[in-house]
């Protein structure tokens, strides 16, 4: 941006001298208005704008969250001068002489001060034209004594701005004012402060003007949370009815379970203290997690009931058991980190949308870790009941277990004997006895 401002600077001397100086900005998505209102009515278009412009505007921008207004449609009122061709080539005048006066003559100058001995007020001097009949009084030239004022060389319109954008509402021309939210606002709390301030906006409105929301992107953002909410609650249910299905037991589901709340709330309290917003890209984390805080839990848990159907106790189960497989929870824990942490990394503006995705993933599978090598082999130690045989599935699952079960063996037999066997250990066989008899010789 630097090196733009650079060159748009050195091209200055080559501009005219009367334009606005040009404006180099970055655009900003968070300059984009969050929420439009539409203020229409039976009013004229201009007397909308000017309401609008000068009472709504104040009163919106005050309220807290919000950055400023975008307008759409709006035509403020302005001077139109239609100069007379003739009479000005009559008076020996052209337009740069209107242009002059108008710069002379249409200015409001620092007049100074009235001093006393305890009071000191500033002078102001009313030198700009305030409707037609004062710009026709302006004075342009002084013709032999006569002086040629603008109203004789031109006709002068209180009249609107270019129309340089149309806003409908309903069909209706109106003017639109579109809010935007102040840097580090939340877009839900801005939209609904402005909802809340709008019968206070209402009562202002002189009669014949009416106003009402057009746009409010807080709706999307509120569906989409809601949605994500939803499936991080389906998500919950359906990995607790999995892992009932397969380890038939609801003891040992509801110990593998306690560890899908306790990585949740945990990582609830981290993202409070790393400062991030229950968001989009923070809740898709979370349920996108929710799969995975129980394999560790389910890991260490199946080595205590190993060991404990070996014939140890309980306690001495639970605390082998756990140091057995703290390595192998420790890995796969890690390498599933290794996977999301340098997401949060990334640079530019992909770094900055998915920053608090691979924190919170990180976060949650490391609390996960945490939980399976502490919570669950202290609820194995207490409440873990083995019997000499496994529980039998429910009966209504019985069949199809059984069914994969079969399937699972035919598989293992297949690529065991045609798979390793004909593609793999046979060909490597005859290419090294090849080799050996080549070394041989």
């Amino acid at each position: 941006m630097q090196d733009v401002q650079n060159s748009v600077s050195a091209a200055m001397s080559r501009l005219p001298n009367d334009i606005d100086p040009p404006i180099v900005s970055k655009v900003n998505f968070n300059k984009f208005p969050i929420m439009w209102l539409a203020v229409h009515g039976t009013r004229p278009l201009h007397e909308i704008s000017a309401f609008a412009d000068d009472h709504l505007k104040q009163a919106i921008e005050t309220i807290p969250g919000c950055g400023g207004l975008m307008y759409g449609g709006l035509r403020l009122r302005n001077m139109r001068i239609w100069l007379d061709g003739e009479r000005m080539h009559s008076y020996d005048l052209d337009v740069r002489d209107v242009a002059a006066a108008l710069r002379r003559e249409h200015v409001e100058k620092p007049a100074g001060y009235l001093e006393s001995k305890s009071v000191e007020m500033n002078v102001r001097t009313l030198g700009e034209a305030r409707d037609p009949a004062d710009f026709g009084r302006i004075i342009l030239a002084d013709r032999d004594g006569r002086l040629v004022r603008l109203g004789d060389v031109a006709i002068i319109e209180d009249g609107l701005a270019d129309r340089r954008s149309l806003a409908r509402f309903n069909s209706v021309p109106t003017v639109g004012l579109g809010v935007m939210r102040a840097q580090g606002a939340n877009v839900v709390a801005v939209c609904d402060a402005v909802k809340q301030r709008l019968p206070e906006l209402r009562r202002m409105l002189p009669e014949g003007m009416e106003i009402g929301i057009s746009t409010d992107y807080s709706l999307f953002i509120k569906n989409d949370v809601a949605e994500l909410k939803f499936a991080l609650v389906l998500g919950v249910v359906l990995t607790s009815l999995v892992t009932f299905l397969f380890l038939g037991s609801l003891g040992t589901t509801l110990n593998i379970c306690l560890s899908i709340p306790t990585s949740l709330v945990g990582t609830f309290c981290a993202m409070h203290v790393m400062g991030f917003t229950v968001n989009f890209m923070t809740l898709l984390a979370l349920s996108l997690s929710v799969g995975v805080v129980v394999d560790d839990a389910i890991l260490v848990l199946e080595n205590i009931y190993r060991r404990c159907e070996h014939g140890e106790n309980r306690h001495p189960a639970a605390v082998l058991g756990a140091r057995e497989i703290s390595f192998a929870a420790i890995a796969a824990t890690f390498s599933i980190v290794a996977i999301f942490l340098p997401v949060a990394f990334l640079e530019g503006s992909i770094g900055r949308y998915f920053f608090q995705f691979g924190i919170t993933v990180s976060v949650a599978v490391l609390l996960s870790l945490v939980t399976s090598l502490t919570l669950t082999p202290m609820l194995c130690a207490f409440f873990l009941r083995v019997r000499a045989q496994r529980r039998p599935r429910p009966r209504a699952f019985r069949g199809p277990l059984g069914w994969l079960v079969t399937l699972t063996s035919w598989l293992y037999w297949f690529v065991d004997r045609w798979i390793l066997e004909l593609i793999m250990v046979r060909p490597v066989d005859w290419f090294m006895g090849r080799l050996g008899a080549l070394y041989r010789r």
